[in-house]
C-alpha cells in the first residue's frame, strides 16, 4: 500500500514565485499565513493604500498622519474589502488623520471592521476546523473504555450507581 499511495512524487522543476497573488490584498495574506488578525493586518492594509495612491503617510514625532490624496480614477488600482473600510471609517468625511499611541475610537473601530472583514472572507476559504471529528472520536473513545470495563466486569453495583449520579444530575 505504502508503494502506491503513501510514496511522495518524484521531484520536478521548482518555480520560484517572485509577486503575491493579485488577488489577495497583503493585510488578508498576513491572515493566512499566520492564521490571526491584528494591528499589522491594519498597517499593511494602510501601506497598501499608500502604495496604490489612495493616501499619503506622513511620519510626524508622535505618529503617522494619513492624508487623503485627490481621486484620479484612471490610474488607480481597486480597493481590497478592508481598503475600502479604511477609506470609509476614516477618510470619507476628513481629509487628514493622525494615528499615534492615544487612543481612538474611530480607528479602533475601523481596525476591528478590518480584522472582522479578513477573518470573514478567508478562514473558510483557507482553514479546515476538525472540532466535530475531534469529538467524535472523543466520544468513540468513551464508548469503548465503557464497554471494556463491561466486559471485564469492573462495574459492580456500587460502581455503577457512583457512576450515573455525576453524568445525569
Amino acid at each position: 500500500a505504502w508503494h502506491q499511495v503513501g510514496r511522495d512524487p518524484e521531484a520536478g522543476v521548482i518555480i520560484p514565485l517572485f509577486y503575491p497573488p493579485k488577488d489577495i490584498s497583503p493585510a488578508a495574506m498576513k491572515y493566512i499565513l499566520e492564521e490571526k488578525a491584528d494591528h499589522k493586518n491594519f498597517t499593511a492594509a494602510l501601506i497598501n493604500l499608500a502604495v496604490k495612491g489612495y493616501i499619503k503617510l506622513k511620519k510626524y514625532s508622535k505618529g503617522y498622519e494619513l492624508t487623503k490624496q485627490p481621486a484620479s480614477s484612471k490610474s488607480l488600482r481597486p480597493l481590497s474589502s478592508g481598503e475600502s473600510i479604511i477609506m470609509k471609517r476614516l477618510l470619507k468625511h476628513r481629509k487628514r488623520v493622525k494615528i499615534d499611541k492615544k487612543y481612538d475610537a474611530k480607528v479602533k473601530t475601523a481596525m476591528k471592521m478590518v480584522n472582522n472583514k479578513i477573518k470573514s472572507e478567508y478562514k473558510d476559504k483557507c482553514f479546515k476546523d476538525n472540532k466535530m471529528l475531534g469529538y467524535f472520536g472523543m466520544g468513540v473513545s468513551v464508548l469503548v473504555l465503557v464497554f471494556l470495563m463491561l466486559h471485564l466486569n469492573l462495574f459492580g453495583p456500587q460502581v455503577l450507581a457512583n457512576l450515573a449520579i455525576p453524568i445525569f444530575f
